[in-house]
């Protein structure tokens, strides 16, 4: 087991600890200091010149400003490198084991299947730190002592870096704890960090309990890329073991990366001390081979090629899909290990081929599995970059690039608002509409105050009148067209008729009460008051209709096979009625009393007064009472 762990750990890292420092941070030198005391020597050349005796004073003043601004920039120089150098020996970093509260275990699952606690080799611990802090706890599989690693400056510089690393999407990372007789770790050396309440993405995608729709997956999608974006643009460079079990999730479902950082300081202090690599026997167990599915090819060949962006990339890709399909990675049984050792062993041959297998795609969008094919090429350099992967997520899912799920549920929430408003505004507009046309086409039925009335639910009274006048008008040789025409040319004449004479009743203040066939009903005063003008607009409105039936079109606009002379008679009669509302279907309002059966009597029976139209002979008759 400790060839195998060496093997699994040995890092080809440069041997010199400065040149490895240079590498994460880059050099310590200041490139102020330098120019500083390159403009220091050029003024000290300058200064031994040759002078003349009356510039002595001027020479000695700007000297003296020299003088001053290189102390300045001395002491800043020297300033900033104690900084750094203070930063370097600060033990913040160092987990007091003895504020360290016990509070629970938690055991992984990959795939719908737990690990057994006696063979997980990833088992965790929640504790509470300091009384406050809730964290996350995971013993190395190897053991170096505290007064090792707080001489290593190299060791120290990495765990400076990752406590440096502040992003919502990332793990914060506490320190390390060193344990000596722990009732979980025994004498280990403990890594501490954040502690999410939904435990880490893959119980997440496990979860049947969780709908997991498409809006929650582009939103931890988007949090994962956030997240490795901002890890490949740290001093780290890499993550070098992203997987679905170093990934958590929170309360508000806003994925963190875990393990920040975790490689590199394992690969300085087994560079640096490899006599006290000491593996637990069980570290290498059934999670820590799984963690091989979600490895580049090139990095199961060779673990010293994980600390690159590609290998990122690719596990990168094999997140996506488990969070597309809820399947274990490239839908491998885990069960079965002859499955899984076959995947395992062609990976790490360069053979694997993801589009061999049925990876169950069809449900995710296009452009989203073509970016997993991208991200899984065997080739490190056909993989996309950070740019590709951006496009790509934005042209899936623009609307919450950058969102938390939260955020997410909130903007969503805003965009329905809108389109319900939206669609409210226009549905009230078709809705007033109808609502004009119903009132109108009531209005032309009823009286505009019954269906006012009528809107507000009152009941409709009947309405006795003591004076209103009622006319009746009629043609009184329509039974003799009737035998003349066809049924068509009968009823487009009444038609024409009937809209003209409609026509002239809107220019009075009068209410057509009902049309029967040629027959035509109006009375004035109610429902409408206007005093005792009543009569004079009904005898008005007699008129008119006279004078538009005498107007009325000859035989060739009918194409009738005669001439046909219309004869219009009109009789009025003013006196007491009762007016209201019958009937519920097809409700109609109407008149009752003798003065309606007086003025029906007086346009049936009265003599007409003759004369004639310009465009032929037409009789009406006109009585007055």
């Amino acid at each position: 087991m400790l060839e195998k762990s060496s093997h699994f750990y040995n890092f080809t890292l440069p041997s010199d600890p400065l040149t490895l420092e240079r590498l994460l941070v880059g050099s310590w030198s200041s490139p102020q200091q330098n120019l500083s005391e390159e403009h220091s020597e050029q003024s000290t050349t300058a200064s031994y010149g040759p002078q003349n005796s009356d510039d002595t004073s001027s020479v000695n003043a700007v000297a003296a400003v020299f003088g001053v601004i290189l102390g300045m920039i001395i002491v800043i120089s020297f300033a900033r490198m104690w900084q750094k150098l203070h930063r370097f020996a600060n033990l913040a970093w160092v987990i007091d084991e003895r504020k360290m509260e016990y509070v629970r275990t938690w055991i992984p699952t990959i795939g719908r299947w737990a690990v057994p606690i006696e063979k997980g080799s990833m088992q965790g611990v929640v504790m509470v730190y300091d009384g406050r802090i809730t964290t996350t706890s995971v013993s190395f599989p190897f053991y170096v002592d505290f007064h090792t690693v707080k001489k290593h400056q190299l060791a120290k510089l990495v765990l400076k870096l990752m406590r440096d690393i502040d992003h919502p999407n990332v793990c914060k990372f506490y320190g390390i704890m060193w344990t000596t007789n722990h009732h979980i770790y025994g004498k280990s050396m403990v890594y501490v960090a954040e502690h999410t309440t939904k435990g880490f993405l893959r119980h997440v995608i496990d979860d049947d309990s969780l709908a997991l729709n498409w809006d929650l997956r582009f939103c931890l999608m988007w949090d994962l890329f956030l997240g490795l974006k901002y890890v490949h643009r740290s001093k780290l460079r890499c993550h070098g073991c992203l997987t679905s079990i170093c990934a958590y999730v929170d309360e508000r479902f806003t994925l963190k990366l875990a393990g920040t950082g975790i490689l590199p300081y394992m690969a300085v202090l087994v560079r640096s001390h490899p006599e006290q690599l000491k593996p637990r026997d069980d570290y290498f167990g059934p999670v820590m081979n799984m963690q091989r599915l979600w490895m580049a090819p090139e990095v199961v060949a060779d673990i010293r090629q994980s600390f690159t962006k590609a290998a990122d990339t690719y596990s990168f890709g094999v997140i996506l899909y488990e969070m597309s399909t809820r399947n274990a990675p490239f839908n491998v049984a885990l069960c079965d290990e002859v499955e899984f050792e076959d995947v395992a062993r062609k990976m790490g041959a360069g053979t694997f081929d993801p589009t061999q297998r049925d990876l169950g795609l069809d449900s995710a969008p296009v452009e989203l599995a073509a970016l997993m094919y991208s991200c899984w090429a065997r080739k490190p350099d056909d993989r996309p970059d950070l740019n590709s992967m951006l496009q790509t997520l934005t042209a899936v899912y623009p609307q919450r690039s950058g969102m938390s799920f939260g955020d997410s549920i909130i903007d969503r929430l805003i965009h329905y608002s809108n389109e319900l408003e939206a669609k409210v505004a226009l549905q009230t507009e078709s809705l007033i509409a109808e609502a004009s046309r119903v009132d109108n086409l009531l209005c032309d039925l009823l009286p505009y105050d019954i269906v006012r009335r009528l809107r507000r639910a009152e009941d409709i009274d009947l309405e006795y009148c003591d004076s209103v006048t009622v006319m009746f008008s009629d043609v009184p040789i329509f039974s003799e067209i009737v035998g003349k025409v066809s049924p068509f040319q009968l009823f487009a004449m009444l038609e024409h008729m009937c809209r003209r004479l409609d026509a002239v009743v809107d220019g009075f203040t009068v209410f057509k009460v009902e049309t029967i066939r040629d027959s035509y009903m109006v009375v004035g005063g109610v429902p409408v008051h206007i005093g005792n003008r009543h009569a004079v607009e009904v005898a008005n409105l007699a008129l008119a209709m006279m004078d538009t039936v005498r107007s009325m079109p000859t035989e060739q606009d009918y194409q009738l096979q005669e001439r046909v002379v219309l004869e219009a008679r009109a009789g009025m009669h003013s006196g007491p009625v009762v007016a209201g509302i019958i009937g519920t279907k097809l409700p109609h309002y109407t008149i009752f009393g003798d003065t309606v059966n007086t003025a029906s009597r007086m346009a049936t029976s009265g003599e007409s007064l003759s004369g004639f139209s310009p465009r032929g002979l037409c009789t009406y008759s006109m009585y007055t009472v």
